[in-house]
């Protein structure tokens, strides 16, 4: 029973992974996904990258996530914002 008690004590975190032109970026992901912390939210924001994929990593996060991962966000600039 402690261990129920405690998870629901344990805050939010937010993890933010911020993307352009990045070759690490699903080494990143890959990262925070294996995290063992019980209350992630992931946010992803790519800054107008060449050749991202957003239905991609959507998917990815899709399948690869665990319950320890509340919530996540996949945003996108069109246009690098510098």
């Amino acid at each position: 029973m402690q261990q129920a008690n405690d998870k629901k004590r344990s805050p939010l975190i937010s993890v933010i992974t911020l993307s352009y032109n990045s070759e690490y970026l699903m080494e990143s992901i890959r990262s925070v996904l294996r995290q063992t912390y019980e209350n992630i939210q992931y946010v992803i924001v790519d800054d107008g990258s060449k050749e991202f994929d957003e239905q991609e990593i959507i998917h990815y996060l899709d399948s690869h996530k665990g319950n320890n991962l509340r919530e996540y966000s996949v945003l996108v600039n069109r246009q690098n914002q510098g």
